[in-house]
């Protein structure tokens, strides 16, 4: 390559880079007001929600708690039943209702009747404070039912917590000696069985403020001594009298050629012809009949011979033999006066009512005791009511009754008890009895059903109403109303009832005052107050089975609380079991 002479530029100066020009400075962007602010809040609400999820998740695991200075502290416990006792909330095994929290107290509790009745009856938790100036003195004389733990000097001073009147304290029973305890016998069942005027198991006596008596509508009315007309309903049946029924048969084997009787139901009289009958052999028999006769007239004519066979007797053998095949005077008559022999014979009504049951059929051949009709006379009908074993000795032949259809619902039918029946019915366990009526406008028809109300003898004594009875099943019971809102309650023994009154035999005088309306809402009061009250003023029981289910000396509160769950419960059914089965058993 030769040097060009007229580029003056060298080979290496033109190899190297051209430096390019430089570029023109931006003008900074716009950022927009409140990024940054934003950006600041976003990550800090993703915080807050990453504090909150995981406190939830720590707290729905137990690892924390809304009150830890309070946990260890905190019970809670059944107002109904306060035998049920646990450490968190929840429902009672027993009566299902919201446990009561409570906060335990420091110290020892006086007995656990009082510790019963301050959890049963707190509605708020209780603080050391709330007892501060309150008497609690056991050498006074009276006490606060609902809280055993507040005394007073006498019956005018009232409870602070409840506002209830002081009762009287019951004395302690005095111990015994060990010797005397095993040398005395153990009370039997028969021993402790309260009599009909006694106080009832499981209850107490309570008492109400007038406010608290009118806000549950509590209603009284007085005993009274008077005649109950009591009453005895049951069901029965209207069926036919069995003494005017009649069935017809025949007497002789023919054939039917007429009937005059097509249908079942139809009204008949007495003597009515209801078929015509063909038979062979009644034929001869008329015949030898008129023959009689006609000899009988010739021997007339011609004198008597003393040898010969008195022809009157002939006729009147005839007679006899046509009056056998079931043919009546009159008919017998007819064929002397026309003297020609009838081809059938008539079969009548023998009495007069309505074919209840026809089995003739025109041209059919019958026999001797084939029943062609049956004929009922409805116009007098019987009731077959059946009553209960246990009524037995109230119902007597010749009482009123009254019979009710659905027919003629405002029409009763009124009849006598006509005879009541000698045996028993295994499978209902019902006797029977008969009312007979008088249907002579055919109202009533057999088959029908209806309401029997029988009429009893009246009975007279002490008559309450028929709300006032509280009836348990195992035990019978009134409340009585007595002063300054006091209820009281009261077996009784029942007697007959009639409508909405009952007769008392036993437990209530008349004059006395029963409660009738709002019983429920006091007798749930008395059985809880019964359950707080102290162990001194519960009744005598029966040997409890408390013994073999706890071991009272390795676990007495457990035994305790069985005791309370038979106490309490007293005369309600499985409700003692349900309560016994709540207790926790450590063996377990």
């Amino acid at each position: 390559m030769t040097d060009n002479p007229k580029n003056p530029i060298s080979n290496s100066e033109s190899l190297a880079p051209v430096p390019l020009p430089p570029e023109p400075e931006r003008e900074p962007r716009d950022v927009p007001r409140g990024v940054h602010a934003m950006a600041l809040f976003r990550w800090a609400l993703v915080a807050l929600m990453a504090l909150v999820a995981t406190w939830s998740v720590a707290y729905s695991f137990g690892l924390l708690s809304a009150e830890p200075a309070k946990a260890s502290s905190a019970l809670y416990r059944c107002p109904m039943h306060p035998q049920v006792v646990q450490d968190h909330p929840g429902e009672c095994p027993i009566c299902n209702m919201t446990l009561v929290r409570v906060d335990a107290p420091k110290a020892a509790p006086h007995s656990a009747a009082s510790a019963g009745a301050s959890v049963g009856m707190a509605d708020e938790p209780k603080t050391p404070d709330a007892h501060k100036g309150h008497r609690h003195n056991p050498s006074d004389p009276y006490a606060c039912p609902m809280h055993p733990e507040e005394s007073g000097p006498d019956a005018s001073t009232r409870c602070p917590i409840c506002g209830m009147n002081m009762v009287k304290r019951t004395p302690k029973p005095k111990d015994k000696p060990a010797a005397a305890d095993s040398q005395e016998p153990a009370p039997t069942a028969a021993a402790v069985e309260p009599q009909p005027n006694q106080g009832v198991p499981g209850l107490v006596p309570v008492e109400l403020s007038l406010d608290r008596v009118q806000l549950i509508g509590v209603r009284t009315d007085r005993a009274q001594s008077e005649a109950l007309v009591s009453e005895l309903k049951a069901v029965g049946v209207v069926s036919a009298d069995e003494a005017r029924l009649a069935r017809v048969h025949t007497r002789f084997s023919g054939w039917i050629e007429r009937l005059e009787v097509g249908t079942t139901g139809q009204k008949v009289q007495r003597g009515q012809v209801l078929a015509a009958l063909y038979n062979l052999e009644l034929l001869p028999a008329q015949q030898e009949f008129l023959a009689a006769r006609r000899w009988a007239a010739a021997s007339d004519s011609h004198g008597t011979d003393p040898h010969a066979v008195p022809v009157n007797n002939l006729e009147q053998d005839a007679r006899s033999r046509l009056e056998l095949f079931g043919l009546s005077k009159a008919e017998i008559d007819g064929i002397a006066s026309t003297g020609q022999p009838t081809r059938t014979v008539a079969v009548t009504a023998p009495i007069s009512g309505n074919v209840t049951r026809k089995n003739a059929v025109q041209g059919s051949y019958v026999q001797p005791g084939t029943e062609l009709f049956e004929i009922a006379d409805l116009s007098k009908l019987w009731v077959l009511a059946d009553i209960y074993e246990y009524e037995i000795s109230r119902v007597s032949v010749g009482q009123t009754a009254t019979v009710v259809v659905n027919a003629y619902p405002n029409a009763p039918f009124t009849g006598k008890v006509g005879f009541i029946y000698p045996t028993l019915d295994p499978g209902t366990r019902t006797l029977r009895v008969r009312i007979e009526l008088d249907n002579k406008d055919l109202k009533l028809r057999p088959g029908m059903f209806g309401d029997v109300v029988i009429r009893l003898e009246a009975a007279s004594g002490v008559v309450i109403p028929v709300e006032a009875l509280v009836d348990t099943g195992e035990y019978q019971y009134v409340f009585l109303a007595k002063a300054a809102g006091r209820f009281e309650p009261r077996r009784v023994q029942v007697g007959t009832r009639s409508g909405d009154q009952v007769q008392i035999l036993t437990g209530v005088a008349a004059g006395d005052t029963v409660v009738t309306t709002a019983n429920f809402l006091i007798d749930s009061e008395s059985r809880l107050r019964a359950a707080i009250q102290s162990p001194s003023q519960a009744t005598a029981a029966a040997p409890s089975a408390c013994t073999q289910d706890f071991d009272q000396a390795k676990y007495p509160d457990k035994h305790r609380q069985c005791l309370e769950c038979e106490r309490v419960h007293q005369g309600m059914g499985d409700m003692v079991d349900d309560c016994k089965r709540s207790i926790a058993r450590p063996w377990r």
